[in-house]
């Protein structure tokens, strides 16, 4: 949601416990202020304790850009570190400082891993966000596939998928093959199928493939967001894949990099 506020003109900060370097390479966030949640120093990292350091950077932040745009994510790790009590009147405080001046305040957290007081704060104090969607269109099941078929990483709008993911990756994999030789003269791709209600848009680069099930007709621009998906792909990934053990883990990346596909 902030990477989408940012591409629409918004002003931007990010407190992760991620590596910077991977939220703006996942995220495609070049200008961005990104800070690591972390105990370890350095340059642009911050410590989860005392509490009052985390507040202390939200309220500079928010002093120069009051209708600004800042993301959370790394509760659960605070947690770890400050008491209940102390961290729910820390989340207060930051909530006010971003909304007095008319910005905004996105937290991701795990609610199965706080404590009662915490989860119900955030539930009580905090709106979920919800995915778009446009009418007549949804991106439902996002695919991201080797060279080979393998499947490396699936992201769906559903809470549980209605085909197996690995299946479904082997099956388009095979689909696309087989349209290569037999109609395509073994130069063009397959790149979209139309199955009942649904269309499943095709891009494929070195050493991708990215499938993208969308409900209805898929919009024009999509195209373009996965290309730039691709890039953003090989980039990171692609000399790790000349090489790749075959452990998913070492691509784990590619699931954030997802979301914005579904945007």
């Amino acid at each position: 949601a902030l990477a989408e506020a940012v591409r629409h003109g918004s002003i931007g900060l990010i407190v992760t416990r991620r590596a910077p370097i991977e939220v703006r390479e996942d995220y495609d966030l070049p200008a961005t202020a990104i800070v690591w949640l972390t105990s370890s120093l350095g340059q642009n990292r911050l410590a989860p304790m005392p509490p009052e350091t985390l507040e202390r950077a939200v309220r500079d932040f928010f002093a120069a850009q009051p209708a600004a745009v800042i993301a959370l994510e790394g509760v659960e790790y605070m947690a770890n570190y400050v008491g209940t009590e102390r961290l729910v009147r820390c989340l207060h405080t930051v909530r006010d400082l971003a909304t007095s001046g008319g910005g905004v305040l996105l937290v991701s957290a795990d609610l199965t891993s706080l404590q009662e007081p915490v989860t119900s704060m955030l539930e009580r104090d905090f709106e979920p966000l919800e995915l778009p969607v446009k009418s007549g269109q949804a991106v439902e099941d996002v695919f991201v596939i080797d060279a080979a078929g393998v499947l490396l990483t699936h992201a769906s709008r559903a809470e549980v998928a209605d085909t197996d993911p690995d299946v479904m990756a082997g099956m388009l994999t095979a689909i696309m093959n087989f349209a290569r030789v037999s109609f395509a003269e073994g130069s063009d791709e397959l790149r979209r199928l139309e199955l009942g209600k649904k269309t499943v848009v095709i891009e494929r680069s070195p050493r991708f493939i990215l499938a993208v099930a969308v409900a209805g007709l898929a919009p024009a621009e999509m195209r373009e967001e996965m290309r730039a998906f691709l890039e953003r792909a090989e980039r990171r990934y692609g000399p790790l894949m000349s090489s790749w053990s075959g452990d998913v883990s070492a691509v784990a990346g590619l699931q954030a990099m997802t979301s914005r596909l579904f945007l």
